[in-house]
């Protein structure tokens, strides 16, 4: 409504509905209108799109996403309130730049011992970033196959089940439980 934009995805927090467009975000609520129930909110809209639609995942009382906009691109940000902050470091984005794809990013989030996990995975690079929440910090994760070669984490989505985060293996479907006791 706010711009001439593709929507890239929805996603819900506090009962508004952020639109998440491909170079431009807005939020809507549900102000009981007829015949439409719902309306732009006033000041609500941001210059800051989305990359890769399945790298929006919730993290703390939000969501992150890989962003892009009018500007440029392969900046990871966080919404806080109604704005975009960033929480990519230069090294991040800068190796993220050298993907060749970055549309196909698949993001997934999980809390653990008090920290708060945005994993997000570069499919065709073959990379997986990590932010933690509560240090502020990135790391990349990876696993190494008998040929001695990194490739991208084996988790491509998680859930807390139990009492225990279960993550599923991109490559075989398999649920692994994340175990802080074994490396």
């Amino acid at each position: 409504d706010g711009s001439s934009d593709n929507l890239v995805a929805p996603i819900v927090v506090d009962r508004e509905v952020f639109l998440v467009g491909e170079r431009t975000s807005e939020v809507w609520s549900d102000v009981g209108g007829f015949p439409f129930p719902f309306s732009r909110i006033p000041g609500t809209s941001t210059q800051h799109g989305c990359i890769a639609p399945f790298s929006l995942a919730r993290l703390g009382e939000s969501f992150a996403f890989l962003s892009r906009d009018d500007r440029g691109q392969n900046i990871v940000v966080m919404m806080i309130g109604y704005k975009p902050q960033r929480i990519s470091t230069f090294g991040v984005e800068y190796g993220i730049s050298n993907y060749a794809t970055v549309s196909d990013a698949i993001a997934y989030s999980y809390q653990q011992s008090g920290h708060e996990f945005y994993v997000l995975n570069f499919p065709t690079a073959d990379v997986t970033w990590c932010y933690d929440l509560a240090t502020e910090m990135w790391h990349k994760r990876a696993w190494r196959d008998t040929n001695n070669v990194l490739h991208r984490d084996r988790g491509n989505c998680a859930v807390n089940f139990n009492d225990d985060v279960v993550v599923g293996d991109w490559q075989n479907g398999m649920i692994y439980k994340f175990d802080q006791t074994i490396y």
